[in-house]
């Protein structure tokens, strides 16, 4: 696996743990895609928020942080006016002593050219988790006690297969289903896995004998059987 990948699966964990705790505490048993776009939304105020708060403050330069707080701000371009003073917005090369109020359109200047700054993917997935721990996640926990949904974490059609019997096809679901999903999606320990697919197996082989190259299986040889499987997951 490479480098880049590794990397890309730590943070898809931390995404993904992010993602549970914050719908968790906000109490969502279903989550619609405005609620995604809301906790993006803030993320990426806290991000901004994050970036500024380590810069000093320049004492040429006053930014208000305060802005980046509030759900609703109007972000003025050149050229536009307001409505409290008649000024018209114009672009500065330096900062001046004085606040200028420029009354007429004619004498609004434009930048010549505008600088995008883009951050390397990687440091902004990392930025974006750090502002939602530092800045979204307090104020979503705040007063709100968490607590943890076990049926978040199940497939409901193979819970339904551990609960029931077969006469065919045991192995298959035991390589293919129940061991993947007890071990990667559930998260369970190889052991734990390994005790609830035998457990599962016993109660299919006392209904019918589960065979491989036609031969029975015994108690010993199952188990064997389902902790090698277990063991390459």
């Amino acid at each position: 696996m490479k480098k880049e990948e590794v990397k890309q699966g730590i943070n898809l964990k931390w995404y993904k743990t992010l993602i549970e705790v914050h719908f968790e505490a906000l109490k969502k048993t279903e989550i619609s895609i405005e609620d995604v776009r809301e906790l993006m939304v803030q993320t990426h105020r806290a991000t901004a928020l994050l970036l500024l708060k380590e810069l000093q403050q320049s004492e040429k330069a006053k930014i208000d942080l305060q802005k980046l707080k509030t759900t609703k701000a109007l972000i003025r371009f050149e050229g536009t006016r307001s409505e409290k003073t008649g000024a018209f917005k114009t672009f500065l090369p330096e900062l001046p002593r004085e606040q200028p109020l420029v009354k007429v359109s004619w004498h609004v200047k434009f930048p010549s050219e505008v600088e995008l700054w883009r951050p390397d993917p990687e440091v902004y997935h990392s930025l974006f988790i750090l502002a939602w721990e530092r800045y979204v996640k307090p104020e979503i926990l705040k007063g709100v006690k968490i607590f943890k949904n076990k049926d978040r974490n199940r497939i409901t059609w193979i819970e339904r297969i551990l609960k029931a019997t077969f006469t065919d096809g045991r192995k298959r679901l035991i390589e293919l289903v129940i061991l993947p999903y007890l071990i990667n999606y559930k998260g369970l320990s190889i052991d734990e896995a390994i005790d609830i697919a035998y457990d599962w197996a016993l109660k299919n082989h006392e209904v019918m004998p589960i065979t491989r190259d036609r031969r029975r299986f015994n108690a010993s040889s199952l188990l064997n059987y389902i902790r090698y499987h277990a063991k390459r997951m």
